[in-house]
């Protein structure tokens, strides 16, 4: 299976709290953000992944961070400044190619088996299309809510979910190819997702164990202590 990691947002919050990395090279427990992402995806199953990058200068340097790893021949690197989190899922939604695949964020800290399961596809429906990985661990001041039915079926996504139970947890899995007919008139990511559920997509929902948001510098201490725990 392929994946795409998007890595092409600026990490505004770490910049203004005087973090001089690039967000995907935020360190967490000595080692960078990004190749959590990366071990995490091949240790589960893919088989090569491409990552977007935005153009900026200030971001070579994880371009160069990405040749000298030991996954540099299994990497391909997209250098794209996209203007919103849709933009940039579309960009690699395109570059991926054919369906199976699965698109992550590079900001997400996952439980490894959690992931090997999440990406299992032989466990999803035929007629499901997309599915979004659901965790009940909130640490996002801004959640997308979901609301499944009896078959794992998404039915509502958003803050208007009744029973706050589950929210998305930065991965999806593509399992056919999507509808994007109306790909213009998305500001968001969240908000394509929204206007894929309520008109009657086959949106699948997976639960996943803990999954981390990193996008401000209090989420690191978090994340470096699931990640401890995990460890021991």
């Amino acid at each position: 299976m392929k994946a795409g990691i998007i890595a092409a947002g600026h990490g505004r919050r770490f910049l203004e709290a005087g973090w001089k990395q690039p967000k995907p090279l935020i360190p967490l427990c000595g080692k960078p953000l990004i190749d959590y992402t990366l071990e995490n995806l091949f240790s589960a199953g893919v088989d090569e992944i491409g990552i977007l990058l935005n153009a900026e200068p200030a971001t070579d340097v994880v371009e160069r961070h990405l040749a000298q790893s030991s996954y540099a021949s299994r990497l391909t690197v997209w250098r794209n400044t996209t203007g919103s989190s849709f933009e940039s899922f579309l960009f690699v939604y395109r570059r991926l190619g054919e369906p199976p695949f699965a698109i992550s964020t590079v900001d997400t800290v996952h439980d490894l088996s959690g992931l090997e399961d999440f990406l299992n596809l032989s466990q999803y429906r035929a007629d499901g299309r997309l599915v979004l990985a659901l965790t009940e661990f909130v640490n996002d001041p801004r959640p997308l809510w979901a609301e499944m039915d009896g078959q794992g079926v998404i039915k509502r996504l958003g803050d208007d979910v009744s029973q706050r139970q589950y929210v998305t947890a930065g991965i999806y899995l593509v399992l056919q190819p999507l509808n994007l007919a109306e790909a213009h008139a998305f500001p968001a990511l969240r908000e394509y997702l929204r206007h894929t559920v309520s008109n009657g997509h086959r949106v699948l929902g997976k639960r996943v164990d803990t999954a981390i948001d990193v996008d401000c510098p209090e989420d690191v201490q978090i994340a470096e202590s699931f990640l401890g725990k995990r460890r021991k």
